[in-house]
């Protein structure tokens, strides 16, 4: 008797497709191989794809509706899956987001492919300028109100929705009553910290990891660096950015490493090779950036504490609700991560204890290999279940924000 056989669609070779898919896809063929795990790859040709789609009992597409450039084969399954095809009555489907897409701060660089409000900046002195106009560096808001149609449609017409956190289900339940949390999890063949160099035994290493959609994030703390450096000569900045930001400005170039990001193969080792002391993960409380800041997970504490880390961490879900803190963590409010870095600089043994810890955590209760159940058990009861279309009013309530994008002015955004 043949295996069941599960496809996944991964949302390419992105970060979030490495956490969401294709590593759980590793830990269930290490743990759990009475399933066949097919992952589509973008060069599959449609008839290739289509095949597949034919022969699975069960199908997981991630982030559909919102990554920009893959529509031709999304569409394609979309059409198989969820859009009244025969197969579509027998074939379970599982969607996954691990954010809530449509709910972006204009400040966010995927505002472009995801916004449905032009946006207007107004300074203090209430100068305007446009920040996102339709037909202008690329921003087609007939375009994203398309793709935000898709993304409602999918939601309510899955199987189920699958999601990081509790709080971010929160969003989707509204809309489609089955929604499960698989947790992100590390996979500790891949993670874990490195032997240290001579060189940097008397350092005091912190840091910072993010991309150009953190940059609010990061902003939120950006007086902290130069009264550190100013205050303590073994301390050095080891930032991991596309490109070294301004706010790093005026910090002695021998007292900052900036670092571009790598390849996901070689991430883990790279994080390791940081050599960090104390990390620091900031979340900014903004009103346009809290809400998407609450439904992320708390990947970043994960990376951080894989290896062993301290981290000081904004004190807002997703990192209120998992950290204990002091024990496994420091949790502050934007305006004390000074003191709270301060405090880990001067305190050796309080850094290795509470990294120690937050190892100890980790290891305990986000190791992969352990949590890989969570999606097995999901996987396995799924394959019993027959797709069901939810009510109409789901329906309405889903694309109400929809109808309103389409008719609703320019957002304005004070600076």
């Amino acid at each position: 008797m043949s295996k069941p056989k599960i496809l996944f669609y991964p949302a390419g070779y992105s970060g979030c497709a490495w956490w969401r898919i294709r590593n759980p896809v590793e830990a269930l063929r290490r743990n759990y191989n009475d399933f066949e795990y097919i992952v589509i790859d973008h060069s599959m040709s449609r008839e290739h794809v289509t095949n597949l789609c034919l022969e699975a009992n069960l199908a997981i597409l991630q982030s559909p509706g919102s990554i920009e450039g893959r529509m031709t084969i999304e569409n394609h399954l979309l059409n198989v899956y969820l859009h009244g095809s025969k197969v579509s009555d027998a074939v379970p489907v599982l969607i996954d987001y691990d954010d809530y897409s449509f709910d972006l701060s204009p400040v966010n660089p995927r505002y472009k492919d995801l916004g449905t409000k032009e946006v207007i900046l107004k300074d203090k002195n209430g100068k305007e300028k446009w920040l996102w106009k339709n037909g202008h560096m690329g921003f087609d808001l007939q375009s994203n109100i398309a793709r935000y149609g898709q993304f409602c449609r999918c939601v309510w017409q899955a199987s189920g929705v699958t999601t990081t956190t509790e709080y971010l289900a929160g969003k989707f339940q509204r809309f489609n009553p089955n929604v499960f949390v698989l947790p992100n999890s590390i996979d500790f063949s891949k993670w874990g910290a490195i032997p240290r160099p001579d060189k940097t035994k008397n350092e005091i290493r912190i840091g910072w990891f993010g991309g150009d959609s953190h940059l609010n994030d990061l902003l939120a703390i950006k007086d902290i660096f130069q009264l550190i450096i100013n205050k303590y000569n073994n301390v050095k900045l080891v930032f991991i950015m596309p490109t070294p930001w301004p706010i790093l400005d005026g910090i002695p170039r021998e007292r900052v490493e900036v670092y571009p990001w790598t390849s996901l193969e070689l991430y883990p080792l790279f994080l390791a090779s940081m050599h960090w002391d104390i990390g620091l993960v900031p979340l900014s409380t903004q009103e346009s950036d809290i809400e998407f800041n609450m439904c992320k997970s708390n990947i970043k504490w994960l990376e951080f504490a894989s290896m062993g880390v301290p981290a000081v961490m904004t004190d807002i879900i997703p990192h209120a609700n998992t950290v204990e803190h002091g024990s496994n963590g420091i949790l502050v409010r934007n305006e004390g991560f000074l003191e709270a870095v301060c405090e880990l600089i001067e305190d050796a043994n309080k850094r290795i204890k509470i990294g120690q810890n937050a190892y100890q955590t980790c290891r305990e209760s986000y190791d992969l290999d352990k949590n890989c159940k969570i999606w097995y058990d999901l996987y396995t009861k799924m394959l019993d279940t027959k797709k069901t279309f939810w009510s109409t009013q789901c329906e309405n309530d889903l694309m109400m924000p929809l109808r309103n994008a389409e008719k609703s002015s320019a957002l304005m955004l004070q600076t």
